[in-house]
């Protein structure tokens, strides 16, 4: 009752369909939460409109939290390291701080079951711990970072963001890796990805 929760809403298939989701738990719920969606812009490029224009029908504040990530990694990166863990650490303090500023007390997250499987491999493997991703944590700032579908499979999200037909953002066109020129792109998940699925 009266959490303010800030979706991270990057406008790919598993955060649009948990946007909609907790819209529909809020419509629902026998008490009353605040909802927004928040989309963090690395200075790609990208146009988010839709998503902004998406968040108007279904009566969801939006916010589009410009940052100059990009520039700054392509400053502060190691050459030849993959951008992906500096991306996603300049991305969750970002969130983190736009959270805070605005007086939110939960953060949620789009990672599914498949993506905590694939974690846990992933960790076991390249840094030989035994972890995964935590359906709820208490980040450094005091905010509770939560992860609502984290019992649901990735073939079930895929399913409801085709009925929907989520105006989905290409996850490439917004991948810093991708927009490299191929330095070093990701594809450590990948071959796990695919490692899981001949098991």
């Amino acid at each position: 009752p009266n959490d303010k929760v800030l979706v991270a809403f990057s406008g790919r298939k598993d955060s649009f369909v948990l946007l909609h989701v907790l819209k529909g738990m809020q419509l629902i719920a026998p008490f009353s939460f605040e909802l927004s969606a928040i989309t963090i812009d690395a200075g790609t490029g990208i146009d988010y409109s839709p998503l902004k224009r998406w968040c108007e029908q279904f009566d969801i504040p939006y916010i589009l939290y410009q940052t100059p990530i990009l520039e700054i990694m392509n400053e502060k990166k190691l050459p030849c390291s993959s951008p992906c863990g500096f991306c996603a650490r300049m991305r969750r303090g970002a969130l983190y701080t736009k959270a805070l500023e605005l007086g939110f007390n939960k953060i949620a997250l789009g990672h599914h079951f498949d993506d905590a499987v694939e974690t846990f491999f992933m960790s076991m493997f390249y840094n030989g711990m035994m972890r995964s991703m935590p359906p709820k944590y208490k980040a450094y700032n005091g905010i509770e970072v939560i992860r609502p579908l984290i019992r649901v499979r990735e073939k079930q999200i895929i399913g409801m963001s085709k009925k929907n037909n989520f105006p989905i953002i290409d996850g490439e066109a917004s991948c810093l890796a991708f927009r490299e020129g191929g330095e070093k792109q990701p594809y450590v998940r990948e071959q796990t990805r695919e490692f899981l699925k001949n098991l």
